[in-house]
């Protein structure tokens, strides 16, 4: 509050020179009275007066710059609480537009503008379906305001803040259930309006569980290391790839050609965070990789302009995860199998949930994630026509998942495609 602290200033001006400026005052009032009674040196007592009145003016002036500027320079504590206002949003419920005005307000004073605002909600699916939908709610309308440079980054059980939103609004729940139906339900039709970048944790696998293991119980000095002469000279090698070979090019060069596997992890870890930004710099939205993909996959995205600007989004993303892989001498998925995998996240995010948990009714017999997936397409390839994969889904019971249903999704599985990308793979190498 502003006027606060102007007042503050004035005050504190007042109680420093009122007392001696009113004395300083009187006094020059009583000499120039008696002056001018008297009329002998009238001149003399004016210009005496006019300068004894003068002083303490401008000693104000001087006291007033001083005091504005302590009180300006104040750190963030003690005092500084009172100029703060406290809004009483209680009595005033409704007025959105006024706590707007007070969050532009604290972003103008916290946030810069090139360090966006990050606010991380966790562990969302714990609190009642009420509480889950006032905070989405909430996410929503901060969203639908100006506010550029602030992102929400929500960890939850997606199936559990689905099925929570679904019992928050059961009313509107029945009455969108035509528009909500391929997406199983209101609470997933809710979720995918809400979530840009959606990133599924993958399941562990029996190799990562032992390999998870044994880095528990191993340290640094456990892993083979290079000499001071080979980490320099692994350095160099790694960064005249990276300054010398094109963008769309370095990763590849340095995951053939380069041992870092020999390098302690931060070193690692700071060589490949740089491969990977030079290479993320050449691949913009207009790659002509991410065109291919769009372009094969168009006919499954819809045409809501949304929907295409996050699979090019999700697509960026996670080949650069891939990258990340890639430079750790992992295997990684085919950019193919990734987009298709990414086209299932967004049409078809309860596939997603089923394939790597046993959530729905129990679709296969096996209980591996990259199983299911591969179990599923061969179903789908062996029914020569819709009807066939209807009946291929009574037979096992699977009469209520309404998204498995779907046509399109019938179509999507039974596209012609190379063996590595299939839906399998891409799970495999923990794609989600």
């Amino acid at each position: 509050d502003f006027n606060k602290i102007r007042e503050d200033i004035h005050v504190s001006v007042v109680q420093h020179f009122l007392t001696p400026s009113l004395f300083f005052i009187a006094v020059v009032g009583i000499i120039v009275g008696l002056g001018i009674f008297s009329g002998f040196f009238l001149s003399s007592w004016l210009l005496g007066g006019g300068i004894s009145v003068a002083g303490p003016f401008l000693a104000g002036l001087v006291k007033w710059a001083n005091e504005k500027r302590k009180v300006l320079n104040k750190p963030l504590e003690g005092d500084l609480a009172k100029y703060v206002n406290k809004p009483d949003y209680e009595s005033k419920r409704g007025f959105f537009s006024e706590v707007e005005d007070d969050i532009r307000r604290v972003f103008a004073l916290l946030v810069n503008p090139e360090e966006p605002a990050v606010v991380f909600v966790d562990d969302l699916d714990r609190c009642s379906p009420g509480k889950i939908a006032e905070v989405i709610e909430a996410i929503n309308l901060f969203l639908s305001g100006d506010f550029p440079n602030a992102y929400f980054i929500l960890g939850m059980d997606a199936q559990a803040v689905a099925n929570s939103l679904e019992v928050a609004h059961e009313k509107l729940a029945a009455k969108m259930q035509k528009t909500t139906k391929r997406y199983g339900s209101m609470g997933w039709y809710f979720m995918e309006k809400m979530v840009q970048l959606p990133f599924v944790i993958p399941g562990i696998t029996d190799d990562q569980r032992d390999d998870y293991l044994f880095e528990l119980f191993t340290t640094e000095d456990d892993h083979p290391q290079a000499s001071e002469n080979e980490v320099k000279e692994i350095e160099q090698q790694a960064n005249k790839l990276i300054e010398e070979e094109p963008a769309d090019l370095i990763i590849e060069k340095i995951s053939a050609q380069v041992p870092l596997e020999k390098l302690d992890r931060s070193t690692r870890r700071e060589l490949e965070e740089k491969a990977i930004t030079k290479g993320a710099a050449s691949f913009r939205d207009d790659s002509t990789e991410i065109r291919r993909h769009l372009e094969r996959y168009a006919p499954y995205l819809g045409n809501k302009p949304r929907t295409i600007k996050r699979f090019v989004n999700l697509y960026r993303f996670y080949r650069m995860a891939q990258w990340a892989r890639q430079l750790q001498k992992l295997d990684i998925a085919d950019p193919a199998a990734l987009g298709r995998w990414i086209v299932i996240m967004l049409r078809w995010p309860q596939l997603v949930r089923w394939i790597q948990w046993e959530g729905e009714a129990g679709l296969l017999s096996t209980d591996k994630p990259e199983d299911k997936a591969k179990n599923i397409e061969e179903l789908a390839e062996n029914s020569k026509a819709f009807s066939d994969w209807v009946n291929a889904l009574d037979e096992r019971g699977i009469t209520e998942m309404h998204w498995i249903r779907e046509e399109a999704l019938y179509r999507y599985l039974r596209l012609k495609l190379d063996d590595n990308e299939k839906l399998y793979k891409a799970v495999k190498v923990g794609v989600w």
